[in-house]
């Protein structure tokens, strides 16, 4: 009898886990393109097509890449074409990835 108690808790306590691995919700991301206005050690700011300008938060967990290859933010230029993906939390916009597109040579 106790060891039908024992494994009804067990398996309540592992199917209560999973569910919980299984609510947790994954923050979207979303896309900014545009030109890069400033960027320095902490954020960046990006004007839209519309003439919108936005300005994102890097931190360490920040990718940032030029050619598919990682780079650092000192690297990148003003007006330079970048893509931002980034999570809004708490209303703070903060950059996931920004690539640098690199124009095509003729």
């Amino acid at each position: 009898m106790k060891k039908m108690l024992l494994l009804a808790v067990m398996s309540v306590f592992v199917f209560g886990l999973s569910a919980q691995v299984f609510a947790q919700t994954k923050i979207k991301t979303k896309k900014y393109a545009g030109q890069l206005v400033t960027i320095d050690a902490v954020q960046l700011s990006v004007k839209g097509k519309s003439g919108k300008i936005e300005t994102f938060s890097i931190d360490e967990k920040t990718v940032i890449k030029k050619a598919k290859k990682p780079i650092q933010a000192s690297e990148i230029a003003p007006e330079e074409k970048v893509t931002v993906k980034y999570k809004n939390e708490e209303g703070k916009k903060t950059a996931v990835s920004v690539t640098v597109t690199v124009s095509k040579k003729k």
